[in-house]
């Protein structure tokens, strides 16, 4: 049960098997950090028996494994939201599963969740032109000047939003946007990059415009972990003692995901191991398994440099990633400079 105000249903989806540690994590912080006792479903297609046993014994948790129709790589949020809305939910909070909770959600975010639409402030680091150019690049009245591309980490909707959804679906499976998708990211219109940008562009648009909606800050409200830099230097900086904010977004390096460094080089793998071990993920992610840390060895990952890093900081997660951080942001503020790193059209 849960207030008519707040959601009554939390939802992810994940088709790779590798990905499950995440969403283990993921459904575990819910259970512990997300107030009241919303419905937690995982819609995990292939999900091991693993994943099946243990959601057989967690009472609020209903494990999915029916396939979404439609959908393709990660373009599966309106046919998630439109399947729980016909199984009779009302408002629904949508996680990627590299997104895991802490213990100041209830105080710092739940507060937001009254407002029919929430969703992620995208990272700041990111190049974009103006919201309301992707509004007109795909033809639309513009209604609204949205302050900051939506991050799709974390989408909350109601079922009063269907005519959204079903045009936001529309474009996902129009052959336009697919036929974009096989492209090199920067070879692609800033509107189509991603489900995050359409949905920034609807947001903006004319029809669309009168709906209330509220962003969670980038760093005070989540981590959008697009590389060190993610946690900017400064957001570490004042973070030193208030702690780390209730959300951490793990988008660039997966620690979990140690198998996909082997393509890369030498350098890259040592730099992204550093990472890893360095990010908030890890820190909230130990303190939510708790017990059943020994079930993700992992978590456990700590080599020399990120070890002194952690002990010349006292332990401060903010502080021990602030020199990789800063390189981090550095590197990107001088590639923007260059023009290496630019969306070239709305």
């Amino acid at each position: 049960m849960t207030s008519d105000n707040f959601p009554d249903a939390l939802v992810t989806t994940e088709t790779r098997d590798y990905d499950e540690p995440a969403v283990k994590l993921l459904a575990m912080s819910l259970l512990q950090f997300f107030p009241g006792t919303p419905d937690i479903i995982l819609i995990c297609p292939e999900a091991s028996d693993a994943l099946k046993a243990w959601a057989a014994t967690q009472a609020r948790i209903t494990l999915d494994t029916t396939p979404l129709e439609g959908s393709f790589s990660y373009n599966v949020k309106p046919q998630t939201f439109e399947r729980l809305f016909d199984q009779g939910h009302r408002k629904v909070m949508w996680f990627d599963s590299d997104v895991i909770i802490g213990p100041r959600f209830g105080e710092m975010v739940h507060p937001h969740l009254t407002t029919p639409i929430v969703v992620a402030e995208e990272p700041a680091i990111t190049p974009y032109p103006p919201c309301a150019a992707m509004t007109a690049g795909f033809g639309w009245p513009v209604g609204r000047e949205l302050h900051r591309v939506i991050n799709t980490g974390i989408v909350q909707l109601t079922s009063d939003h269907r005519e959204l959804i079903a045009d936001w679906k529309s474009i996902l499976l129009s052959d336009e946007y697919r036929e974009t998708q096989f492209k090199p990211w920067n070879q692609r219109p800033a509107r189509m990059l991603g489900d995050q940008q359409v949905l920034t562009a609807l947001l903006g648009a004319e029809k669309y415009a009168d709906i209330p909606m509220v962003y969670l800050k980038e760093g005070t409200e989540i981590i959008q972990m697009f590389g060190p830099a993610g946690y900017s230097p400064a957001d570490r900086l004042r973070q030193t003692k208030d702690g780390l904010p209730p959300i951490v977004h793990s988008m660039g390096h997966k620690p979990w995901r140690d198998h996909s460094l082997a393509t890369q080089s030498r350098m890259r793998q040592v730099y992204d191991r550093l990472h890893g071990e360095l990010s908030p993920y890890m820190d909230v992610a130990r303190h939510v398994a708790g017990k059943h840390r020994p079930e993700f060895p992992w978590l456990d990952n700590a080599n020399a440099v990120s070890s002194a890093m952690r002990w010349m900081t006292g332990n401060n997660v903010a502080l021990a990633g602030l020199p990789l951080a800063v390189l981090d942001s550095s590197v990107r503020k001088t590639k923007r400079l260059l023009g290496l790193d630019e969306v070239k059209e709305a």
